[in-house]
């Protein structure tokens, strides 16, 4: 009997470390292969949950490095927009300089010459023609036409006997086309019958 005692006895304190890692392994619940497949499951899904992560986070730099380039893009235009609109006309204006020196050469000779001035006011004349003609600057045509509102501005009204009625009699000034926009109206004197 002692010794079945002494078998009953026998604890984890008295067991060998194989013995108490059968024991440890006794107590643990078996995993059975539904879990193991759910286990599987639960890590790929992880995996793909990680390369997901991974893949927004690339994209969201590549985002943000886009709208940074594109914002860096539209500031940029913007002051080369400005900076054109603020000096447009340059190009323009170099052509009239030498316009400007030409009347400049003229009014030297009003006291020596009046002739020269004369020649010199048409030389200029025309070499102003020219340059508005060279962008496109055209005058509107009214001399002895229908008077047409969107092309000329009636200043006065003559009665005329001989001319249809509202016929352009005389251009007081003159009317100018910028391409295919009217830049000034003429300002016209109209006929008119009693």
């Amino acid at each position: 009997m002692e010794e079945k005692d002494k078998e009953e006895k026998v604890t984890g304190e008295n067991l060998e470390p194989e013995d108490k890692n059968l024991e440890q392994e006794d107590k643990e619940e078996v995993v059975g292969p539904q879990e193991e497949q759910q286990i599987d499951e639960a890590k790929n899904w992880e995996e793909e949950y990680n390369k997901l992560l991974d893949e927004h986070n690339r994209l969201k730099n590549q985002y943000l490095r886009l709208y940074a380039d594109f914002d860096n893009y539209r500031k940029r235009t913007q002051r080369e927009k400005e900076e054109l609109l603020k000096y447009e006309g340059i190009e323009f204006l170099k052509k009239l300089l030498p316009v400007l020196d030409n009347f400049e050469r003229a009014l030297k000779e009003k006291d020596t010459d009046p002739q020269k001035v004369i020649e010199g006011v048409e030389l200029t004349h025309r070499q102003l023609l020219e340059i508005l003609n060279q962008h496109e600057v055209k005058a509107i045509e009214a001399q002895g036409q229908p008077f047409n509102p969107e092309l000329h501005e009636a200043l006065m009204v003559e009665v005329r006997e001989d001319l249809e009625e509202n016929t352009v009699i005389e251009e007081l000034v003159k009317g100018y086309f910028y391409k295919d926009k009217v830049l000034r109206p003429a300002l016209v004197k109209v006929s008119k019958k009693q």
